[in-house]
């Protein structure tokens, strides 16, 4: 096997590891030898969603020559990293990629934020981990990337490989085995079945919070956009409750907490909320795809989950009460591509949530605006990654 046929791929982040998993089974498909090194929620969601794949687990703070050695020791030839803002190990690896003269990849998961991604703090100055190339899912990611001093040739638009995986599995989910997902889950055939995910304002048991570029929370604990989890899951519960009981429904709503996210705050909004007909499950376990498939609907403030859902046919409301108050722009890019439904104030959601209780979900159906680049991401980021493989060998 030739050193162009050897890569190491770096995740911390789990929607970072979701984007990366399906390029690493892309490139084992083609023959391929992936070396996976994960850290953070990537370490515990790599040996579940990905056992066939050989991943080193390592620190986030893993040292740069430490992070040299990795490449070194594994005789890759490229590096493959996710893009997220809050670690270290992907801008460590895109270092050690420069300092051993190892072309770099990059492939984004979300929007916004584009230069932060690629780059740290360190001693009151920015270090930039600028890798070679840039996978980018969209014309409006491309674009931010251009404003964020990236060139075209640092460029290729070349969809999610996370949004093309998760909708493989969400659209292959026939009645049947929906219904089989649903009960694997105890979750009753007859009942409207809403899956609520959440965002990590708190990160930490003392009110800890992310700090810097794509916060959620400012100084003194200020809502960047209006609103908290807390808060919106709160409205979400009275309003869906108040539905139900007037549609004489039931309904299991499924909260999935962040990866990041410290979600004990949300237990006694969850109690507050206590009914008959709307059952409450805090549910951690499985895939995001997979909690799409077995939901009628999708509801969250700015997740990724939005997305997919509506890319799988499901509704999806993107509820951001306070948002037009807080003067700052919609960050949930499903909203921006006309996937998911805005909900920005109480009366709104109210209406949303009677039209749940009563079955008109057809009124909900995503309607985008602008189609994303789907099928054949995976692919055409593992061409992009040992095309860079080549040329750093010529």
């Amino acid at each position: 096997m030739t050193a162009t046929r050897r890569v190491l791929t770096v995740a911390h982040d789990a929607g970072g590891a979701r984007a990366i998993i399906p390029v690493a089974r892309e490139l084992t498909r083609q023959g391929v030898a992936v070396v996976g090194c994960v850290a953070g929620p990537a370490a515990a969601l790599w040996p579940t969603e990905c056992p066939e794949i050989r991943a080193l687990a390592v620190p986030d703070s893993l040292s740069l020559a430490d992070a040299a050695k990795v490449i070194r020791r594994n005789g890759v030839s490229a590096l493959l990293s996710a893009s997220g803002l809050y670690n270290q190990v992907e801008h460590t690896f895109r270092l050690a990629a420069r300092f051993c003269d190892l072309p770099s990849v990059a492939v984004l998961d979300s929007w916004l934020n584009y230069g932060e991604r690629f780059e740290r703090g360190r001693d009151g100055a920015r270090v930039p981990s600028r890798p070679d190339l840039v996978c980018a899912i969209d014309e409006l990611s491309y674009r931010g990337l251009l404003e964020a001093g990236f060139t075209p040739g640092q460029l290729r638009i070349t969809g999610a490989p996370n949004l093309e995986w998760s909708m493989d599995v969400c659209s292959s989910a026939g009645k049947e085995l929906r219904a089989a997902w649903r009960a694997e889950h105890a979750l009753r055939a007859e009942d409207l079945v809403v899956v609520f995910f959440s965002e990590p304002f708190i990160t930490g048991p003392n009110g800890e919070h992310f700090e810097g570029a794509g916060a959620l929370l400012g100084p003194g604990g200020r809502p960047g956009f209006g609103y908290t989890a807390a808060g919106i899951l709160d409205a979400v519960l009275s309003e869906l409750t108040t539905a139900c009981d007037r549609a004489r429904r039931r309904c299991q709503l499924i909260v999935r907490p962040h990866p990041a996210e410290h979600w004990d705050p949300l237990r006694p909004i969850v109690a507050r909320h206590r009914s008959p007909r709307v059952e409450v499950l805090f549910r951690s376990d499985g895939t995001a795809a997979g909690w799409i498939g077995v939901a009628d609907v999708l509801v969250g403030m700015m997740s990724i989950a939005l997305l997919e859902a509506a890319l799988a046919g499901k509704p999806a409301l993107s509820v951001q009460i306070g948002l037009p108050e807080s003067g700052a722009s919609d960050p949930c890019v499903a909203n921006a591509l006309g996937y998911a439904h805005p909900i920005v104030d109480r009366g709104a959601l109210r209406d949303v949530m009677q039209q749940m209780c009563e079955d008109r979900l057809d009124d909900l159906a995503p309607r985008p605006r602008h189609p994303l680049p789907i099928v054949g991401a995976a692919e055409r980021v593992a061409s992009a990654l040992l095309s860079a493989a080549r040329r750093g060998l010529e």
